[in-house]
């Protein structure tokens, strides 16, 4: 089985303006509200894909209600956790149709009860076993102690499962320190980390954690021990590269669930990211549109 745990989830507001001015007036064009959280955004992917996982969800029990009717309308099979005596936050991204660059305010989200927490960890502990793949993906809420993937990494491979950490800043630096499986940041958030830690990447390979590396419109690579490989994007009419990255996880993961070699995960990786960022918004991928970027060939390495 796959888990996926979210632990700071969001509703995330969209908002189109033709031109965003800044300290001036701006007129709505269109706005719409969702579900947000890298988790869920994982496991949207492999329910399109057929695979079987469970999204367990840390979300605040006061707008519990608002959360659940939306939540259920884009994965199949969750869990919630209630974080008690709090809202689930609200992010704010702002779509700029002129230059198609996307503004973001995040909220950082919050712990009351830790009491929470350990039910959370609980239920997370009774649920993984031998074999499974456990993929730890985005923030913390504030007050939740900074080495919450540590432990639960480290509690996680008592057990033989591949565990997958994506995360960054603090969050990265401590899990780092159990050895995840792979990790999966960005370039910005890899040199942040070799910047202000001793976390440098001979040090992460040699504790053999393997690196999926997005890297945007240049493609991404994928980083061993023994292996330093550059994946080629496609040339695409990108309509938005929100959960571009979370489904180049899920690509990759689909493959390691199914035995695949490295060369298929990858291609199922770039297949999955493709057609996350020629889809609208923050809407579910297609399987079709998965499987039409698989057949356009191989991986070219550089």
């Amino acid at each position: 089985m796959i888990i996926t745990l979210t632990l700071n989830p969001a509703f995330d507001k969209t908002i189109e303006v033709k031109s965003l001015k800044k300290g001036d007036l701006n007129k709505i064009d269109k706005e719409n509200i969702d579900i947000g959280g890298k988790g869920i955004n994982v496991s949207k992917v492999f329910d399109a894909l057929g695979i079987p996982n469970i999204s367990i969800i840390f979300a605040g029990e006061k707008n519990i209600k608002e959360f659940e009717s939306k939540l259920k309308k884009v994965i199949n099979n969750y869990e919630i956790i209630l974080n008690k005596d709090v809202h689930t936050r609200e992010n704010i991204k702002i779509f700029d149709k002129k230059t198609q660059k996307i503004t973001e305010l995040n909220s950082k989200g919050e712990i009351k009860n830790l009491n929470s927490l350990k039910q959370l960890l609980d239920k997370l502990d009774s649920t993984l076993q031998n074999g499974d793949i456990l993929i730890l993906s985005g923030s913390t809420p504030n007050n939740c102690p900074k080495d919450i993937y540590s432990k639960i990494i480290k509690k996680a491979k008592e057990k033989n499962v591949y565990v997958v950490l994506d995360t960054s800043g603090e969050n990265l630096e401590y899990g780092l320190k159990a050895s995840p499986n792979l990790i999966k940041p960005n370039i910005k958030e890899l040199e942040e980390i070799e910047k202000n830690s001793k976390n440098d990447l001979n040090n992460m390979l040699n504790s053999n954690i393997n690196i999926l590396l997005s890297n945007g419109e240049n493609g991404f690579n994928y980083i061993s021990k023994t292996l330093k490989l550059k994946i080629e994007p496609f040339k695409l009419n990108v309509k938005s590269t929100v959960g571009a990255g979370d489904s180049l996880l899920a690509g990759f993961i689909y493959g390691i669930y199914n035995n695949k070699s490295l060369e298929e995960s990858l291609i199922m990786a770039r297949a999955c990211a493709s057609a996350k960022v020629v889809t609208e918004g923050t809407k579910n991928i297609k399987k079709e549109k998965i499987l039409a970027y698989i057949k356009e060939g191989g991986i070219n390495y550089e």
